[in-house]
């Protein structure tokens, strides 16, 4: 499995990306991981909530971006994408919200508890949503892709 993983090792292959400047190819990468960044952390937020979007969206969006990255990635790197996919995601778990649900069980504080329960279920829901769009796009392009390459 690990000597299936081309990380680091030259891999001969005849594409645009190879064809590519090394000095392209760096800038590139150096570009990749700042949108990393940028898609996952409050900067990404600020972005959607400057253009009105809600909590909703702002994770809907960040986690649309980390699944469409992990599935390219995961593609280039012949790795599989959950690999990938899960440590980018860490930031957008609603583990404060679980936490201040729990903490309002614990206390009684029924109102506070349905509160935070809602917002955990948004939270969830748009990991969850992002996650099955991003998938099902890359599913949908990889199947055109691969009927036009057999005409």
């Amino acid at each position: 499995m690990i000597r299936d993983i081309t990380i680091g090792q030259y891999y001969p292959t005849d594409s645009l990306l190879h064809r590519l400047d090394p000095r392209v190819k760096l800038l590139g990468t150096l570009v990749f991981i700042v949108s990393l960044f940028i898609a996952d952390s409050w900067l990404g937020y600020v972005l959607c909530d400057a253009n009105g979007a809600g909590l909703f969206w702002s994770i809907f969006c960040g986690t649309a971006v980390a699944g469409l990255i992990s599935e390219i990635l995961a593609r280039v790197i012949k790795a599989p994408v959950l690999m990938l996919l899960v440590p980018i995601l860490i930031p957008l778990i609603p583990g404060g919200t679980l936490y201040n649900m729990m903490s309002s069980l614990v206390h009684s504080s029924h109102d506070l508890f349905l509160r935070y329960a809602r917002q955990l279920l948004v939270e969830a829901g748009a990991i969850a949503l992002g996650i099955i769009v991003c998938t099902s796009v890359m599913g949908i392009f990889t199947g055109w892709q691969t009927h036009v390459r057999k005409k």
